[in-house]
């Protein structure tokens, strides 16, 4: 299992293969509904605006699919050189943008895309060595291309208990995260990064809640210190009575 996370194995994978195309897990249509509803967009004009980033595509169709269903400003990518070459050559007129890339390592700007989905690239990152650190690179680089109010997809067999502790890190995401079932094993995480108005109102409420908590501290410390000292005084007091 720990070669899913092999480049290597993948790239031979591809090059030995013999299908053009397959659908790892379950393909676009087995969760579009889901994901539509999550998005908002039942206007095919709405989702032609969208910028869309298909990461670890490998030689799925959902990329194609996808365009079809009115998500034309589409960016697929995946590490394996071989099977890249292999998607172009049924994308001549270059619909997908297939582009050799890791998505540990994006070459795209901050605050690019409205719209990432990923079907099973952090379960085969999950599957090689060290692991964890791979995920986070992973994760926060989807992070830094998404754009405020942008959505991420993460289709995995992962159940949230071996998930959230990945996706969950307010912290270092900031983004909020909803789940559902689709098929009958896998599952969708929905992350959510908020406007920056949405942002800097959590940010301001969570200062002012630090400031009122360390207050609420400092009136507690000065209440214990002077409690302290009237307990001090009084047993004094009692030592000098006798």
């Amino acid at each position: 299992m720990t070669t899913y996370g092999k480049k290597e194995y993948w790239d031979k994978r591809y090059h030995n293969g013999k299908d053009d195309t397959y659908d790892w897990y379950l393909g676009y249509r087995d969760f579009k509904d889901k994901m539509m509803a999550e998005l908002k967009t039942p206007d095919v004009e709405a989702r032609r605006a969208l910028k869309v980033l298909v990461v670890g595509c490998g030689n799925s169709p959902m990329s194609k699919h996808m365009y079809e269903d009115g998500f034309e400003d589409m960016t697929s990518i995946d590490y394996s050189d071989v099977v890249i070459e292999k998607m172009r050559q049924t994308d001549p007129d270059n619909k997908y943008n297939f582009m050799s890339m890791d998505v540990r390592k994006l070459k795209f700007p901050d605050a690019h895309f409205d719209l990432i989905v990923d079907k099973g690239t952090l379960d085969a990152i999950l599957c090689g060595s060290d692991s964890s650190r791979n995920a986070g690179m992973m994760l926060a680089e989807c992070k830094r291309v998404l754009k405020p109010g942008g959505f991420f997809f993460v289709i995995t067999y992962g159940v949230p208990e071996s998930r959230l502790n990945y996706l969950k890190q307010p912290q270092r995401y900031q983004w909020t995260i909803s789940h559902t079932i689709v098929g009958k094993t896998r599952h969708m995480y929905t992350m959510l990064l908020p406007t920056s108005s949405s942002s800097s109102s959590s940010a301001s409420s969570s200062s002012s809640e630090s400031k009122t908590n360390g207050n609420s501290s400092s009136s507690s410390s000065s209440s214990s210190k002077k409690n302290k000292s009237s307990t001090q005084l009084s047993a004094g007091k009692k030592r000098h009575d006798k």
